[in-house]
């Protein structure tokens, strides 16, 4: 019977752990001019990513066969007192969101 349990719980762990390091995330590469950069999402996944800085652009990718990414916004630049708002949502259902507040600037 333990040797059942340690068995079912070996399992659940290891299914844990898998999820987790399958969790798609996003991150900023480079704010002048925006680049992002995706990961964890399914292989060859089509991603839907919508950007919002002072306009919202969306764009649509293809992951790649390591279900990773970048998407390049030449011309799009974070302003000085700036914030950013990513979210990237796949057609399996992978799903990421990026937010960089405000930052609290002083008046020029």
């Amino acid at each position: 019977m333990r040797v059942i349990l340690a068995l079912i719980v070996s399992a659940l762990a290891a299914a844990a752990g898998a999820a987790a390091s399958t969790h798609a995330s996003l991150s900023v590469a480079s704010r002048q001019p925006i680049i992002l950069r995706g990961q964890g999402f399914h292989p060859l996944e089509r991603v839907r990513v919508t950007l919002v800085t002072r306009v919202t652009r969306v764009r649509i990718i293809r992951a790649g066969s390591t279900g990773k990414f970048t998407l390049n916004y030449p011309g799009v630049n974070v302003p000085r007192c700036g914030g950013l708002f990513a979210h990237a949502r796949g057609s399996s259902g992978s799903d990421a969101t990026l937010k960089i507040p405000l930052p609290a600037c002083q008046p020029a």
